[in-house]
Order: C-alpha cells, then sequence, then structure tokens
C-alpha cells in the first residue's frame, strides 16, 4: 500500500503514512485555533497596508460578501463535510460537536481511522488549504503593529548537488505586536521575543526608507510605542519640513503622481529627540 497523499509507502493497509498523519493532526489544530482567531477580527480591522512605504492604501471595494465571511464559510462547509464522511463510513463513531472549532479537535481524535479510508489523502489536501486560508487572513488583518518575519532558527538541512551547503532553516511566519505588550510569541514555532528587540529591527530596516509625509507618519506610529496618533505625527513632520528642519529629498512619482519624499530615519531621530530640531536647522 501507498499513501493516498505523498505515495510514500505504507504498512497495516492504512490509506496515509505516519508524516501525513501528523500533517493531519496539525493542520486540524492549527484550523481550529485560526478559525476562531479570525472570527474575533471585527469589520473595520480589515487588511492594512503592510508595506510602510506605498503612498497611499489601497482602495476600497464594495462586496456582496465579506472575505471573511467567504472564508470562514469555506472552511466550516469542509470541516462539517469531512465530520459526515466519517459519520458516514462509521456509524457507530462518536457524535461530533456543532461548533467548527471543536469539531476539527474531534477529527484530530479520530486520525487513525480517518487513516484507514480512502478519502484520507483527499481530507489532508483540504485541511491544509483551509490551514494556509484562515493564516493568510490573520497575516493581513490590522490585528496589531507589524514586528517583521519571526526568523527563529528551526534546524538546518544540507544542499545536496550544492557542495552539501548547509542551509538554516528559519520561521517564516510573520509577527505582530499588542501595543503596550513587551513580548510578542509567534504562533507558528512559539518563540517569544523582547518587543523593543523587534521594533529596533524594524527601524534599522526601515532608516533608510524614504516617502511622503503622511506615509511617513503611518510607518513611525506603528513602529515607535507612545505616537498614537498619525494626524498629530503628520502635522509635526510638517512643521519640521517648514522650518527646514527636515531635507527635501526630492519628488517620486508614487501611484502616478509626484509626490515630495523624506527620509524614515531622520523622522525616527527626530521624534526620539536623538537630533534637536534646532541643531538640524543650524
Amino acid at each position: 500500500m501507498n499513501c493516498n497523499r505523498c505515495t510514500a509507502a505504507t504498512s497495516n493497509g492504512l490509506a496515509l503514512c505516519a508524516t501525513c498523519q501528523q500533517t493531519l493532526r496539525v493542520s486540524l489544530v492549527n484550523v481550529a485555533s485560526f478559525h476562531t482567531d479570525v472570527l474575533r477580527i471585527q469589520p473595520g480591522q480589515r487588511v492594512r497596508v503592510r508595506s510602510a512605504y506605498q503612498s497611499t492604501p489601497p482602495p476600497e471595494t464594495q462586496v456582496k460578501i465579506d472575505p471573511i465571511t467567504r472564508a470562514t464559510g469555506h472552511v466550516d462547509a469542509i470541516v462539517i463535510g469531512w465530520v459526515r464522511n466519517l459519520q458516514d463510513d462509521r456509524p457507530g463513531i462518536s457524535q461530533p460537536p456543532n461548533d467548527v472549532a471543536k469539531a476539527c479537535g474531534w477529527l484530530e481524535g479520530h486520525v487513525t481511522t480517518i487513516s484507514t479510508l480512502k478519502w484520507a489523502g483527499d481530507c489532508v489536501r483540504e485541511m491544509v488549504e483551509c490551514e494556509l486560508t484562515l493564516q493568510r487572513i490573520i497575516d493581513r488583518s490590522d490585528t496589531g503593529w507589524y514586528a517583521g518575519v519571526c526568523g527563529n532558527e528551526l534546524g538546518r538541512e544540507i544542499r545536496e548537488h550544492e557542495d552539501d551547503d548547509v542551509r538554516t532553516i528559519t520561521c517564516p511566519r510573520n509577527l505582530y505586536g499588542t501595543q503596550g505588550s513587551s513580548w510578542v510569541r509567534c504562533p507558528e514555532c512559539g518563540r517569544t521575543w523582547p518587543t523593543e528587540e523587534r521594533r529596533a529591527l524594524m527601524i534599522a530596516e526601515a532608516r533608510d526608507q524614504v516617502a511622503p509625509v503622511r506615509v511617513v507618519a503611518r510607518a513611525v506610529v506603528g513602529l515607535m510605542d507612545g505616537q498614537t496618533s498619525v494626524e498629530r505625527l503628520t502635522r509635526r513632520i510638517e512643521q519640521w519640513i517648514a522650518r527646514g528642519v527636515l531635507r527635501d529629498l526630492g519628488t517620486r512619482v508614487l501611484d502616478g503622481k509626484p509626490r515630495k519624499v523624506y527620509n524614515l530615519g531622520e523622522v525616527f531621530d527626530l521624534v526620539t529627540g536623538d537630533v534637536k530640531p534646532k541643531n538640524a536647522a543650524a
């Protein structure tokens, strides 16, 4: 017998190998967690412009069905569908819960049974797809300040046919921090990062970037603790420009329009007081 997902050899007539069984377990646990998180996202917390250097947010479009409602409805249908398939094939099985997240836990508890059924491979594929769909929604949603890619070292692998080069495998999950929190925890690998360390990293990466005034203000507010108002910071930046404190770095065409741009690093220094406005003007 071969696994009907990855075609690896299996024993005892199972339709899933041990690796794919574990993939299904992890995926079901993640779908349950992500589904709960996605349902907490409010309608006003839709996709924020994650690139701090994009001059304007994308235009809003009217849709008949909210994207989150569409995604969770799709996941609901898939989870319920596999629950019913398992009930049909195993009539004496325990009664599943009505809640979708709890139903994922119910399925996770029956992975061994699922592994004996011919549709097991399709179940794994669809649950992984649901997991990725929900994760993308969470990563795009405005649920906190962007803290960069996790980057935690997960292991190393040797690249064959490349002089046995060793490649470091790092966690690719995007991180988001909560205002006032001292720590940022990666939901993917579990690594906990000090908030100040993540902020310092993001600020260092942004220092050389240039952008229009309002985009600069939005980036600084998103990255610096204690800055809460984009409007207030925009007015401060405009005052620094009028007084000659902040350098005008010329004009760039963004979104088809010429816009004056300014350096984020200089604004970071002015906000933190590392450069005094009167000295800078002089």
